[in-house]
């Protein structure tokens, strides 16, 4: 049935074990309205929604660190009008392939997301892209002290140094909202996109004490395909998809392929976080908003709660179905944080650079 869809997808790269990815039937009554039930992409942020087979970078930024990402849950989305976007969904808040621990506790998370192209409305579509969205989650979800926290660890963008680790709440349970605010103008060859997100963490601790923490985020990207394909043939219902090249490359022929030239800029800031490093509690950092370590060794590189990075990329579509990622991404970390590299001596850096490559095939 053309109105019935979907998508069962597993991930044989978790330590040996094969996870389910995403699982989802989707039933499309008409484009106003279509309900969406299993594991899938909860609707939060321009760059979460983007499929991995179609990301501008080979990683996503920081502001990606909160999104909702994958969860089990019930999605109600669709088209309500020409150039708009809405999606409303509960998950049960816990990433995917995890159940709810506490049933005292833990509470479905509300999710929403809505999208509007202005370029559609002016009927300017075929060259333009004026993208604006707002993403909203509210949930609760249950801690305790024996756990460091259900706020998930953070590493930099090409996947390098994981610099923070927070602290537990100590408390039966966090009230988690978080708000995202995006946009993307395309012109012909250009695209200017990015991206603001908060998450919000409140509650009170075992110990009676209350706690309101924010992490929050941000990128700003630019691009330019410089083989002249248009992003605006790309977008469709609030996400930008499959990059088509002009000429199919063509070894020993005429056939370039697509070209993209790109440069990000993001931030992660977690400093209403004091941090741990590691679950030995060897060394802190004072008060968490910088200051000195106390203690004498760091079991892991987690010492820094905030992040700054550049990333520029060099992307060659051969065909629609394969491309390649070449990133350099500079990070550098509001204080220094100790490596600690298998069989090497552990040091002290304020930067990471790495340069990544990537080759990627669908079909």
């Amino acid at each position: 049935n053309d109105w019935l869809t979907w998508d069962l997808t597993g991930d044989f790269a978790q330590n040996n074990v094969t996870a389910l990815d995403v699982a989802w039937v989707n039933a499309a009554w008409s484009d106003r309205l279509q309900v969406r039930i299993g594991q899938f992409r909860m609707p939060f942020s321009l760059e979460e929604m983007t499929s991995s087979r179609f990301m501008d970078f080979q990683e996503r930024s920081f502001v990606n660190r909160l999104a909702p990402g994958k969860e089990r849950g019930l999605a109600v989305h669709g088209v309500p009008a020409f150039g708009t976007s809405y999606a409303v969904a509960l998950s049960n808040g816990q990433r995917n392939n995890s159940n709810e621990v506490s049933s005292a506790y833990d509470r479905p998370d509300l999710i929403a997301r809505g999208t509007v192209n202005v370029a559609e409305l002016l009927q300017q579509q075929a060259k333009a892209v004026y993208h604006f969205g707002a993403s909203f989650s509210s949930g609760e979800f249950s801690n305790n002290a024996t756990t460091v926290s259900a706020i998930s660890n953070s590493t930099t963008e090409p996947r390098g140094a994981t610099f923070f680790v927070p602290t537990a709440f100590n408390s039966p349970s966090v009230d988690r909202t978080r708000y995202g605010l995006e946009t993307a103008l395309v012109y012909g060859t250009l695209k200017l996109q990015g991206e603001v997100a908060q998450a919000n963490y409140k509650g009170v601790t075992n110990t009676g004490t209350s706690f309101d923490r924010n992490i929050d985020a941000f990128y700003l990207s630019l691009h330019w395909m410089i083989t002249g394909e248009r992003y605006a043939e790309t977008y469709r219902n609030g996400v930008f998809g499959r990059m088509s090249p002009i000429s199919g490359y063509d070894p020993g022929g005429s056939g370039l392929g697509a070209w993209e030239l790109a440069v990000r800029l993001s931030e992660f800031d977690a400093t209403d976080f004091p941090l741990v490093a590691g679950a030995s509690n060897a060394a802190t950092l004072a008060s968490g908003l910088g200051g000195t370590y106390v203690g004498t060794s760091l079991a892991r590189p987690t010492a820094s709660t905030k992040a700054r990075a550049l990333t520029v990329g060099l992307k060659w579509i051969w065909t629609p179905n394969f491309k390649i990622y070449l990133n350099y991404t500079d990070t550098k970390f509001a204080n220094g944080i100790r490596f600690s590299p298998t069989g090497g001596t552990p040091f002290t850096g304020e930067n990471e650079r790495a340069v990544t490559m990537r080759a990627s095939f669908d079909w």
